[in-house]
């Protein structure tokens, strides 16, 4: 079985149990969010320390990955909202967000090429 990024592994292991998702592979679209091998690793993890009181997932960290994101392409830009994106792609623009690039592609609607495959093994969780 395999899996998309999107899939909530809390509530699938609570209605399949875990034996039903060891061994499945899961899609992820930022880099394992337990190590610290990136700066936007780093960031995330001591933000998450500091703010939430949950696990840092690959959910928080592409939560995470998507606001920095913004924040540049505003930063970037002396517009706002819309029309910052806008700029943003029509340039052609780059933004580094400390190991995972964002990049304006015309005709795509993604601004990340990264996917990395992660397998659930029991008792660890995601594998990357």
């Amino acid at each position: 079985m395999a899996g998309t990024s999107l899939i909530n592994l809390s509530a699938v292991r609570e209605v399949a149990g875990g034996r039903a998702l060891e061994w499945t592979v899961f899609s992820q679209v930022v880099p394992n969010p337990q190590t610290a091998a990136t700066l936007l690793q780093v960031e995330h993890m001591n933000g998450m320390k500091k703010y939430r009181d949950e696990e840092v997932s690959s959910v928080t960290l592409e939560g995470f990955a998507a606001a920095k994101a913004l924040m540049g392409v505003i930063r970037q830009s002396k517009r706002s909202g819309r029309q910052a994106f806008d700029e943003f792609i029509s340039r052609k623009a780059t933004i580094d967000l400390g190991g995972l690039s964002v990049a304006a592609t015309n005709g795509s609607n993604r601004l990340s090429g990264y996917v990395a495959i992660a397998l659930f093994h029991k008792g660890s969780g995601l594998v990357f």
